[in-house]
């Protein structure tokens, strides 16, 4: 069975300052919220996501040095559930990262179409979620010959193309 993730408390013995090679480090003292990037690495695990979100994870929280944030990186990986529950806590659809200056969605379409990913059908879940969240595009990121083909979300696509980023 999977482990429940649950809240315990620093054990006192860990809260000591160390050296490792030369180099001193100083434990967290108190229990801190975790960064949102924190949540969209644990592969796939929806329930320890809903978990910190509902301990206070800030969903809006971006890597202090790249600026993707948890939407971006479940987005990227191909899980829906977790983009489901992000987008439930109100995670930005238009947040903009500082490497690639993309929003979530784009991150999605790259990994299905670029980088061929498998779990085309959770890609598919992972478009809609954000089309229906109100994440627009640009005409060059969808311009591929297997969205226009796709009955179902093409129309979508291109009409998320039409509209304002703040909408």
């Amino acid at each position: 069975p999977e482990a429940v993730p649950k809240l315990e408390p620093l054990h006192r013995g860990a809260m000591r300052p160390y050296v490792v090679m030369g180099q001193s480090f100083t434990p967290m003292t108190e229990l801190a919220p975790y960064k949102a990037q924190g949540m969209a690495t644990w592969y796939g695990q929806t329930d320890v996501v809903r978990f910190l979100l509902e301990q206070g994870v800030d969903v809006v929280a971006r890597d202090e040095m790249d600026g993707d944030t948890a939407l971006h990186i479940a987005s990227w990986e191909g899980h829906p559930e977790i983009v489901a529950e992000l987008l439930r806590h109100r995670a930005d659809v238009h947040a903009i990262d500082n490497v690639h200056r993309t929003p979530p969605i784009t991150w999605a379409l790259h990994a299905m179409l670029v980088e061929n990913r498998k779990r085309n059908d959770a890609y598919r879940d992972i478009l809609r979620l954000l089309l229906d969240a109100g994440a627009t595009v640009t005409e060059d990121w969808i311009d591929d010959d297997r969205l226009r083909e796709d009955a179902e979300l093409w129309p979508r696509l291109s009409a998320a193309a039409s509209r304002p980023a703040d909408s």
